[in-house]
């Protein structure tokens, strides 16, 4: 999938991040997984003026000390919903439309695999399967790339 280290903490996140970067911390930890438990233990585990990105879109509530975990270490906590981002942007920052630009490129350039997330190929014709698999398989179908050719 082209990321260069892979980490199973086990119970203990914070811990496991640590000793993989000597103690320093994370720069960058992305929580992917909606957990909002898990959103004190990154910030714990990001280096000083780290940065935790939530991805997930987190349901419901946690609590984070505040100072410790964010204004002491000088820590960013962003939230990265696509809806947030213009189709389009005007202004030069981040847009819908880059972003995907990028994702696309770095697929093309094999700096990201996506091979493996692929549950399968299909034709036009059979759309409608896929989107009642999508909705209906998850523990089978994860993605479905469909061939025009």
């Amino acid at each position: 999938m082209g990321i260069h280290q892979v980490l199973d903490p086990g119970n203990d996140l914070t811990n496991a991040i640590k000793v993989a970067t000597n103690g320093r911390g994370a720069d960058t930890i992305v929580e992917a997984t909606g957990n909002p438990d898990l959103v004190t233990p990154a910030l714990q585990a990001v280096r000083s003026r780290g940065e935790v990105i939530l991805l997930g879109s987190p349901r419901g509530s946690t609590s984070i000390n505040v100072y410790w975990d964010i204004h002491k270490n000088g820590a960013a906590l962003k939230g990265a919903h696509v809806g947030i981002l213009p189709r389009i942007a005007t202004d030069g920052s981040p847009d819908r439309q880059s972003i995907i630009g990028d994702m696309l490129a770095l697929i093309q350039q094999r700096r990201l695999t996506v091979e493996p997330l692929i549950s399968e190929t299909i034709q036009p014709t059979a759309i409608d399967a896929a989107y009642r698999a999508l909705l209906e398989e998850r523990d089978r179908v994860l993605a479905i790339v469909i061939d025009w050719t």
